[in-house]
């Protein structure tokens, strides 16, 4: 993340822009997330988190490292169980 401006567009694309170096690059965010992800900061890297609700009450949040090329690094499944509901207001939320 160093020397390096991230600006995710509105067609899902990250522009990273090496102000050091004024070299420009395009990364691709993962098609099938679309609108349901945040660019953030993780352990000092830039990453793509989503949240996505599988079925009833199971979720899914992955963790997709930014690069030249986008990886997942981690996906996680949550269940909230029958005693939960998922609110799906989460306002100015970060997930990281």
């Amino acid at each position: 993340m160093k020397r390096v401006a991230y600006y995710k567009t509105k067609s899902d694309l990250v522009l990273a822009f090496d102000v050091k170096d004024e070299i420009p690059t395009i990364i691709s965010l993962p098609v099938h997330f679309g609108r349901h992800g945040s660019l953030t900061q993780m352990e000092g890297e830039l990453c793509y988190v989503s949240a996505n609700n599988k079925s009833g009450n199971v979720f899914s949040i992955d963790i997709y490292q930014l690069g030249m090329k986008m990886s997942l690094k981690r996906s996680v499944s949550i269940n909230l169980g029958p005693d939960r509901s998922f609110t799906p207001t989460l306002r100015g939320t970060t997930l990281c």
